[in-house]
């Protein structure tokens, strides 16, 4: 599915296509080692344009340039496979089928035996690159890991970034390294009998580097969220939300084939807006489960909502969304409300007693994608939630994060308190994950951090985070956009 989009290499040229339905004309542009080459891309059904170029291969950089008030303007392919300039600059061409890979007898790791381990890939290690992260899988592997879970590589504007701000969605981020080199990781993990899922952000582009929409028609004119552009999953035209939806749909396909990913985990579920069916989130997990069945391996398809949701963990049979396994940030805020119940890191109201309905049933709060969200009362009669199926952790990105110090669990109670609580967690019958440092007590602070080109942008960030979480005291809280963070 996602060699419909961007620019696939075969035998002896490269197929550069992309749906611009926006553009009348559209040139596509070649970076030689003698100088550039500028070539008509050919108009074809639906809004696509194509070019096969014979003699171009893995490494050359390529870009578009779009009719606009101002004359042709440049743009980075909608579905780059590469951009190692960043956001604005050229794409390259990039070939998946030549790297040596060694995983062919790797199976997975099934879901009932998960212990995840979530990192971000800038700050894992010194270095910030891929190769870097290959020297500490042994000491995971040693800790009793089998899981990586990585935040968002989509690359993203700036030198750092959380990575939720992703607007080219196929590229993995080139400060970390090159596509090969994400690749040896993964294959290196594999070698120590580790998965790797990855985060992935389907409910919104980012501010910095979107330029979908001098394409087409990707994005909504209906929907929107608080951090940027919502995709156009439910565009009024059919053919439009058919192609949109495929689109990311095709995501899906290349992070599984291309990388070997053994899974994602899907961003904030109840902010992707579509009010079609069947509901894009349950498309994603169809894709996932076409894979499953092609590789004959494991594959995990995880979701972020905010509340416990049963339909999110339904079979696709039975007209579920075929999730395997759903975050439970009730049991991390429960937590958190038992040994520090006068703070709150969360809007929604948590009390100790919460604890109790968590351990119990699985969650506090449920609701669905289409109704709302409510505390459902402790009961005998009160619904269960499968535990196998919700993934645990007593602090992560966010909950980390979003405190203004950026300060771990162990920083805002005691140990012994601290210890109890990650007893609980690997004692639990759900699915385990730890975030990193968290095996050592690692005093880093784990801060949200930026770093927009743009100073409006800039200046929005920090309204923006001390709007969403007015329940903190930001007065001593550093800057995301501070390179210390």
């Amino acid at each position: 599915m996602h060699k419909t989009f961007g620019a696939i290499v075969t035998t002896h040229s490269t197929l550069f296509r992309i749906w611009a339905p926006a553009c009348q004309n559209l040139e596509l542009e070649l970076q030689h080692a003698d100088g550039q080459q500028r070539l008509p891309m050919i108009a074809g059904e639906n809004g696509f344009f194509e070019r096969d170029v014979p003699g171009v291969g893995a490494g050359t950089r390529y870009r578009y340039w779009l009719p606009s008030p101002q004359g042709l303007v440049p743009r980075p392919d909608p579905a780059s496979r590469f951009q190692p300039e960043g956001v604005h600059g050229w794409s390259q061409v990039v070939d998946p089928q030549h790297f040596p890979w060694t995983d062919g007898s790797w199976r997975g790791v099934a879901k009932q035996s998960l212990v995840i381990y979530e990192l971000h890939l800038g700050a894992f290690t010194s270095a910030g690159t891929y190769l870097a992260a290959i020297e500490r899988l042994a000491e995971l592997q040693e800790l009793g890991i089998n899981a990586v879970e990585l935040m968002p590589l989509a690359e993203s504007a700036g030198k750092w970034n959380w990575g939720y701000d992703g607007v080219n969605f196929f590229a993995p981020r080139h400060t970390y390294g090159t596509p090969d080199e994400f690749r040896q990781f993964v294959d290196a993990a594999h070698g120590r009998g580790m998965a790797v899922l990855l985060d992935v952000v389907y409910n919104h582009l980012g501010p910095e580097g979107n330029y979908l929409r001098d394409f087409g028609d990707y994005l909504s004119d209906r929907h929107s969220t608080a951090w940027g552009d919502a995709p156009n999953f439910d565009s009024p035209d059919p053919a439009v939300a058919r192609i949109v939806r495929d689109f990311f749909l095709a995501n899906v396909s290349h992070w599984i084939e291309d990388y070997h990913l053994d899974g994602l985990r899907i961003d904030a579920v109840h902010c992707m807006a579509d009010d079609s069916e069947p509901h894009i989130a349950r498309e994603l997990a169809v894709v996932m489960d076409g894979m499953r069945g092609r590789f004959q391996r494991e594959l995990h398809l995880i979701a972020e909502s905010n509340v416990y949701d049963p339909q999110l963990l339904g079979s696709l049979a039975e007209e579920g969304h075929g999730y395997d396994a759903v975050w439970c940030d009730d049991f991390l805020h429960a937590v958190y409300a038992v040994l520090r119940p006068n703070e709150h890191m969360s809007q929604r109201r948590y009390e100790p007693s919460d604890m109790r309905a968590t351990l119990r049933r699985g969650f506090v709060f449920q609701g669905t994608l289409s109704t709302a969200r409510q505390r459902i009362p402790l009961a005998e009669d009160s619904p269960q939630a499968p535990l196998e199926s919700l993934v645990f952790s007593i602090q992560n990105h966010d909950f980390i994060g979003n405190h203004p110090l950026g300060k771990r669990l162990h920083q805002l109670t005691s140990d012994d308190a601290h210890r109890a609580a990650a007893a609980l967690l690997l004692l639990y019958p759900a699915i385990p994950m730890l975030f990193m440092g968290e095996e050592f007590a690692c005093d880093n602070p784990f801060h949200f951090f930026v770093d927009y080109g743009d100073a409006n942008l800039r200046d929005a960030v920090e309204r923006g985070r001390h709007a969403e979480y007015p329940q903190h005291d930001w007065s001593e809280g550093g800057s995301p956009l501070d390179p210390s963070a």
